[in-house]
């Protein structure tokens, strides 16, 4: 069977934007061309279907499965058709056989859903709607319909979203997306996207995030896969583009030390790093005035998370330093993923990216035992729900650090 011409594939990607008309139309010369195409003439009946004339869909449907026999796609498409003209039991009956086929289409198990809510199992639609929202995150209204079935709280894309992530949390999350899609798998093949959240729902099993409200945050910033989480969503995040680390303790950890630093995620030493407000020029003071511009635009950009030089038996100490927020979704991920029983690390971060806010500590980051949490600031004010560990930790060196950075931008650099 001969594939479609070069110009039949330009018409053919040129119907995914048309009107329902012109679609019609288009797939019915393309169906005509090619009666052995099943792919073709299960586009031809969808669009029938879209625009009401559900016998002639069913018609073409049954003439595909005459020439083709009973494959997946016939199949599924016959089930919508039958859920079209009110056949619930012949729908569902299509959609089982369909998936025995190994055919996970988000809308035949969206269809499952809507049989099964009908039927008043109500638990059981709900996983439905969900596994078709999981498999195509543009599919947002089954996610709507999941939230409703299991009494969630829904918000639509187009509605303001929930403050579900911080940025540090944000921050973590794009660097381990980013991450894991170039990691190689076994037989050398990168994992790349394949359209769908994967990635954000292995980083909400890790991060202790409830994956629901992470994909309605996502979706109203304009996310619906995991690669659209990285241009989308961190492209627009100026809030991340430079965070002032002021500071934080991490348990004694060797192993997670010596895997920071083994990683490069993280670098030992003695140095003493400066906080410069976002807009603040660059000059001897600080001792680097020697340097090229652009090796210090370079060494911004991959600036590493700092830990202090110590023995494996003390503390390490995260010095007050400028970081990006890959650098810190690094750090994160690996107290996160990598401590050992009984580490508890705390930070304060200053985000400075945002240029119509004063640079005053808007965020403080608690990992105990591998379970991590942020907390927004109010001022300088700590949060009461601390644990009490941290809170002692935090009140002997926070508010010391904290004093220290400027209420607003400023040219003026304070040495730590």
């Amino acid at each position: 069977m001969k594939g479609p011409t070069a110009k039949d594939l330009e018409l053919i990607e040129s119907l995914e934007f048309a009107s329902p008309a012109e679609q019609l139309e288009g797939w019915k010369s393309i169906a005509r061309k090619y009666p052995d195409d099943s792919i073709a003439q299960m586009n031809y009946a969808s669009a029938l279907l879209d625009t009401g004339d559900s016998r002639a869909a069913r018609e073409v449907c049954e003439r595909a499965m005459a020439r083709r026999g009973r494959q997946k796609e016939i199949v599924a498409q016959l089930a919508l058709v039958a859920h079209a003209d009110g056949d619930s039991d012949q729908a569902l009956e299509l959609a089982d056989e369909a998936i025995r086929l190994d055919y996970q289409w988000p809308p035949l198990l969206a269809l499952r859903g809507s049989v099964l809510s009908e039927r008043g199992e109500t638990a059981a639609a709900a996983v439905e709607f969900l596994a078709a929202y999981v498999a195509e995150p543009h599919a947002w209204d089954c996610l709507r319909q999941y939230c409703e079935l299991s009494g969630r709280e829904y918000r639509a894309p187009d509605e303001k979203p929930a403050p579900t992530l911080g940025p540090l949390a944000r921050a973590w999350l794009y660097q381990f997306i980013d991450q894991v899609a170039h990691t190689p798998t076994a037989n050398g093949e990168l994992p790349g996207c394949d359209h769908t959240f994967r990635f954000v729902q292995r980083w909400c099993g890790i991060a202790g995030y409830d994956a629901i409200d992470v994909y309605q945050f996502l979706n109203a910033k304009g996310a619906f896969c995991d690669c659209e989480v990285i241009f989308n969503t961190e492209g627009d995040d100026e809030v991340l583009d430079c965070l002032a680390v002021l500071g934080g303790t991490l348990g004694p950890a060797p192993q997670l030390r010596a895997a920071l630093v083994a990683a490069g995620v993280a670098v030992e030493t003695e140095a003493t790093p400066v906080i410069v407000p976002r807009g603040a020029s660059d000059g001897d003071e600080a001792g680097d005035g020697d340097q090229d511009e652009d090796e210090d635009e370079d060494e911004d950009e991959n600036q590493p998370v700092l830990l202090r030089a110590a023995a494996n038996s003390e503390p390490i100490a995260v010095l007050p330093q400028l970081a990006s927020g890959r650098s810190w979704g690094s750090l994160a991920h690996g107290v996160a993923t990598q401590a050992e029983p009984g580490v508890t690390f705390w930070a304060a971060v200053i985000p400075l990216g945002d240029p119509r806010r004063a640079p005053f500590p808007r965020c403080a980051w608690v990992s105990v035992d591998g379970k991590s949490r942020e907390w927004r600031l109010t001022g300088k004010q700590l949060p009461k729900d601390l644990p009490s560990v941290v809170e002692r930790a935090m009140a002997d060196g926070f508010e010391k650090l904290a004093a220290e950075i400027p209420s607003a931008p400023s040219d003026s650099r304070q040495r730590r």
